[in-house]
Order: structure tokens, then sequence, then C-alpha cells
């Protein structure tokens, strides 16, 4: 009910944009914005109920649309991130395009601290995908920018500079992110409730000074760093950079290790550390590639072309073949591994493995949208598209034309969403059970079959069911008794649609004012005056007591019952 509440609304809503020429716009008042940004707020609302995303973003766009014609720009603004945070759910560009809009509102008016917010979220948002690190850097860093221009926003000044401080190294610039580090760090001992963090933010310039590989440098940042803050000698922190130091100057491998373990058995490492400690040796790579396969990514070039770690990386996360060495990608156990993994993996590994049906198979099984990478010919193959549909019903968009019409199909995709069935061939909509398992899903489907399946008793059942849909039932089906109860066991008012016998029917009605008590509009006479009957009514929506009659709304349980559901 929620969608097509929805479309009502925004039909309703546009009505207000039309307003009207000529003689009816001089007594109408042309377009009624605010009117039309509740209505839009509404169908937004139902959308976001139905979860349709698309249809809810697009809703608080046109309101941010009638805003502006308002005159009212930071409503815009407001209603623009509406947009945004909705249209994140199903598109990351088209959620960036509306908080870019507002970004610019909000800058534009002074309002810096709403627009570094929105740059944040955009930031955090590209770094849920993992791979856009170019952009969450850019967003990250001018967030900071943001931040920086508003009051009260240190903090979060601070969280997004030492963001684009990670994503930084992570380009190479070693150095930039080095002097954020620092700097953060220095003015967090300036600050009583942040100098405890100090010693992390030295941890992490500390740790690039490794990475840079001159042991002469990292000895002079670890004095320094001692010398702004005497507690970070005896820190935990303090110690591992000091032992790292002092493993690294000596090539020393396992003490390099023994340290890192120690210290993460009682404080983890995160992500990012474990990305700029893992070296060339190979222990520190398995144990990296075991918890994050992209890890892999950050070896060497010989440890990329090692088998077991790139076996152990495309094990936790298949997406990490594409970082193997080439030699590794042709390998079609390392593939099998990858695709079994996570079935995404199929768009990385190398064209021959996505003809390779057993791959192909593997990657399906787990990852339905894996269809789309498959090799064009091997795309055609009915258990390839059967078991990527049977998965995700999403995948039915890349099955080959002349498969859409297969029953099997067909079926597995419509079980899963009824939407599907409107795009299906004529003759498959004609199969009787497909049409159940649409009608299951979705009893609206009952007005897109065909008009023989419309008179089928079981379809017709399991459709009313499920939607308020027995007015488009044929007058047989609104006369059968069990058709029409399951009917108003869904949606009450739906005895209007029955016939003239059951809306004297005790039971139906009964059951249908217990739904909604607005169903005894729709009642024969005499029930209406049956005190039984009344009294469920009432108790559902005290309101309908005004379709009482007049013994009844004088009868005193009646009126309470009535009082008591209001």
């Amino acid at each position: 009910m929620s969608a097509a509440a929805a479309q009502e609304l925004v039909k309703k809503a546009d009505s207000k944009l039309k307003g009207g020429g000529g003689l009816m716009g001089y007594f109408t008042g042309g377009p009624k914005y605010d009117e039309a940004i509740e209505i839009y707020q509404q169908a937004a609302n139902q959308y976001k109920m139905a979860k349709m995303w698309q249809e809810a973003g697009d809703c608080f766009v046109q309101c941010a649309h009638c805003a502006e014609k308002g005159g009212s720009t930071s409503d815009q603004a407001n209603y623009l991130s509406e947009a945004g945070n909705v249209l994140k759910k199903v598109s990351t560009a088209s959620a960036v395009e509306q908080f870019e809009k507002a970004i610019g509102i909000y800058s534009a008016a002074g309002r810096f601290q709403q627009a570094g917010k929105l740059l944040l979220s955009i930031a955090e948002l590209f770094e849920a995908e993992r791979l856009q690190h170019k952009e969450c850097k850019e967003f990250y860093k001018r967030a900071a920018e943001m931040f920086e221009l508003a009051d009260h926003s240190e903090s979060n000044f601070s969280k997004c500079n030492l963001k684009y401080a990670e994503y930084a190294a992570k380009d190479g610039d070693l150095p930039e992110a080095i002097r954020i580090f620092e700097s953060e760090g220095e003015k967090a001992l300036g600050k009583t409730l942040l100098q405890f963090g100090a010693k992390e933010h030295f941890l992490n310039a500390g740790i690039l000074h490794l990475v840079g590989g001159d042991s002469v440098t990292v000895n002079l940042a670890l004095d320094k760093y001692r010398s702004l803050d005497p507690r970070f000698a005896s820190s935990r922190e303090g110690e591992l950079l000091g032992d790292l130091a002092q493993a690294f100057e000596n090539s020393d491998v396992d003490a390099f290790v023994e340290k890192l373990s120690d210290f993460d058995a009682i404080k983890p490492l995160d992500a990012w550390k474990t990305e700029f400690l893992v070296k060339a040796n190979r222990d520190i790579v398995l144990a990296a590639v075991a918890n994050d396969g992209f890890a892999v990514r950050h070896a060497s070039d010989a440890l990329r072309a090692d088998r077991e770690v790139a076996l152990t990386a495309v094990r936790t996360n298949g997406s990490a073949v594409q970082y193997v060495a080439g030699c590794l990608a042709e390998d079609r156990e390392v593939a099998l591994t990858a695709v079994r993994s996570s079935g995404a993996a199929l768009r990385y590994v190398v064209p021959k493995f996505r003809s390779d049906r057993e791959v192909v198979l593997e990657a399906v099984r787990s990852y339905g949208q894996a269809l789309k990478f498959v090799d064009e010919q091997l795309r055609c193959d009915e258990d390839v598209a059967l078991a990527a549909v049977t998965s995700d019903f999403t995948a039915f968009q890349h099955v080959p034309l002349a498969l859409k019409a297969n029953r099997l199909i067909a079926l597995a995709a419509v079980k899963q969403s009824a939407r599907i069935f409107k795009s299906l061939p004529e003759d498959v909509k004609a199969d009787r059970e497909v049409a159940l398992a649409a009608v299951s899903n979705d009893g609206f489907l009952l007005t897109l079959i065909t008009p023989k399946l419309q008179h089928d008793r079981n379809i017709v059942l399991a459709a009313v069911s499920n939607s308020a849909v027995l007015a488009y039932a044929s007058e047989e089906m609104q006369g059968d008794r069990e058709i029409v109860l399951a009917a108003v066991r869904h949606e009450g008012t739906m005895l209007q649609f029955s016939s003239g016998k059951l809306k004297s029917d005790a039971e139906v009605v009964l059951t249908a004012v217990k739904c909604n008590g607005f169903a005894i509009i729709y009642a024969d006479g005499k029930l209406r005056a049956c005190r039984e009957v009344m009294l469920e009514a009432v108790r559902n929506s005290g309101s309908v007591l005004q379709w009482a009659p007049a013994q009844l709304k004088e009868d005193l349980q009646v009126a309470l019952a009535a009082v008591a559901s209001n």
C-alpha cells in the first residue's frame, strides 16, 4: 500500500505546482509550493517505507525545487541533504550530486559546519566502498577546510585532517601525511583532554618514517617525539616505535615481527597501521592478508607472486585477485578460490575464466549479479542463468532475451520479486505457476495476468490475501465467501466490493470491521444496527460511530468504546 499511496501523493503534489492559467489561475493563485512540499514529504516517507529509495529521493529533490521557488535557500539545502541521504542507498553518484548542491548553498551562506558535515558524510560514503580512496582523500580534505572555517569545530577538523593524512600516505605523499600527524600530535599535547591521543599520532608518523626506509630519519623523529612528550618514551606506542626502529636498523625481521605481535596482542593494530607495516617479510604479509585480503596490494612484487600468499588473500576477500601477480591470476585454483570467497570477484579474474563453466557457476551461485561479467556465450547457458537468478533476482536483467522466456528462470525470479513479472514475455505471464508466484508476492499484479487466470480461484485468493485488489476480481470471485473473507482480513474496506449477499454475512462483516472499523459503511443496514458489529467497529475506530443508528449512538457501552478507541 505504501507505494500506491506514495504515487497518489506525488500526483496530488504535482497538481499543486501546476496552478492554473487564465481566469482559473487568477482565482487559484498559481503554484502552491508550501503545500506541495508537505505532500512530497509525505510521499517520500511512503516510498521509504516501501524501500523505494530512488523515488523517495526524487520527492525530496522536488521539495528542494519548491523551496527554491519559494525563496527559502535554507530549506532547499536541507531537502537536498535529505535527498542525498536517501539516494545513497541506491546510487553513490546520485547522492553526491545532491549533497554537492546543498554544500554549495551552505558554504555560500556561511554555514561552514553544515557544509563540512555533508563533505564528511560523502567521504565516509566513499570510504565504505573501500576502493574509492582518491575521492575519500579529496572529500576529507574539503571537509577539514570547511570545519577550519567554522566555529566550535576543532574536533571535526582534526578528525577529517587525520583521515586526509591517512589517504595522503596511501597516495605516496608521506611527507604531507607525516606533517599532519605530527602537527595534530603537538596540538593534542596543548589540550588536557586530548593529550592521551598525541602518542597515537606520533606512532602513525613514526610508522611512515619507517616506510620511508631511512633509519637515521626514524631515530631523529623518535628523539623529537620524546622531547615533545616525555611520557611517550614509556608508553606502549613509544616503546613499539623504538623497538621497530632498532629492528629496522639491524635488519632483524624476526624481532620486527615479534614486537608487532606483542603489541597487537594487547592493543590490536588498525587496518591503516597494518597496511604500512606490511613489508617484504612473508610472515607479516601472510598475517596481514589473512585479516584483510586487500593488504596483498601493498606487498612486494615477489610476495604477490607467492602462491600461498595469493591463495590466502583471495580466500579472505575474493576481489583481492585483482592484485595478485599476473602469473597467479592465470592460476585456475586461485580463480576458483576467489569466486568461492566472493562471487563479485568474477569481475577481476582473467577473461579465460569468465568462460569457464565451473568458475562461473561458483561465482553466480554466491553473487547473482556476477552474471553480467560472464562470457556472452556462457551467459546463454540455462543452468548458469538459473543459478544466478536463484541467488539474486536482480540478475534477471542480465539474462539473455531468449532465456527470459524460460519458465524455470522466470519462476525463480518472480518468487523473489513480483515486479519482475511485468517484464516477462506474455506467454510466460500466462503460466499458472508463474502468475500464482507473482500475485502471492504482490496482489496488484492480478490486473496484469491473463483473463483466464483472473478467474482462477487460487490465484485470486492469493492476491486478495496480501493486497487490496478485490475490486479487480471478477463478479464471481467477489461473491466467493472464502475469497472475500481473505480480502477483508487484509483490508476491511474491501467489503465494499463483495457481493450484496456477503455484505449481510455476519462473520464476513465482523472480520472486516475488526480489520478496519470504516468497513461498517459498506455493511448491510441490518448489520450496521447490530450492537455486536458496531461495538467491534468503534473499538477499531471510534470515528465510525457517526454511521451508527440513533439507538446505538445512545448505547453507553458503544459510546465508551468509541471514546476509548479515539
